[in-house]
């Protein structure tokens, strides 16, 4: 399971100062871009790195269609941060500040399912060491990118 080469995902650019961007969903993000030798359909990603200066703002995630949204902050790989397909993602900038920020790399889930996955909640966060084999586990990632245009 991969991301074709060239056919990265990114984010929709942000306005400079922008206080509650929309984001997107996990399955909107990678639509088109994933893809599966079994012909399994995505279920989520882990997401293992983020390379974010946080001079410049945060990546931020959101469990609950929006309602909330928490700070990915460090997410090394041997504790991704596992959320499910319809989880959102958006960058959140900071005041005056535009240009292209670090990126998110994220490692696609299929839907064979390995035993036992479950996702991030509002209430619960879930992590995996996706350094660690599955099945249903890209062994790779992809980075997720996006900007933030000047006002």
């Amino acid at each position: 399971m991969s991301a074709a080469s060239g056919n990265l995902p990114t984010l929709a650019a942000v306005a400079e100062d922008a206080t509650n961007p929309a984001g997107a969903t996990v399955a909107s993000l990678l639509s088109g871009k994933f893809s599966d030798v079994d012909g399994n359909t995505l279920a989520g990603v882990a997401v293992s790195a983020n390379t974010i200066d946080a001079t410049k703002g945060e990546w931020q995630y959101s469990a609950d269609g929006g309602a909330s949204w928490s700070a990915l902050g460090s997410v090394p790989t041997s504790s991704a941060l596992l959320l499910n397909s319809s989880a959102l993602l958006r960058f959140l900038p900071a005041a005056n500040w535009n240009g292209t920020p670090g990126t998110l790399t994220l490692q696609a889930i299929d839907n064979s399912g390995s035993p036992g996955r479950t996702y991030t909640t509002a209430g619960s966060v879930k992590t995996i060491n996706a350094g660690t084999p599955a099945t249903d586990l890209d062994p790779t990632g992809t980075s997720l990118s996006t900007s933030v245009t000047p006002v």
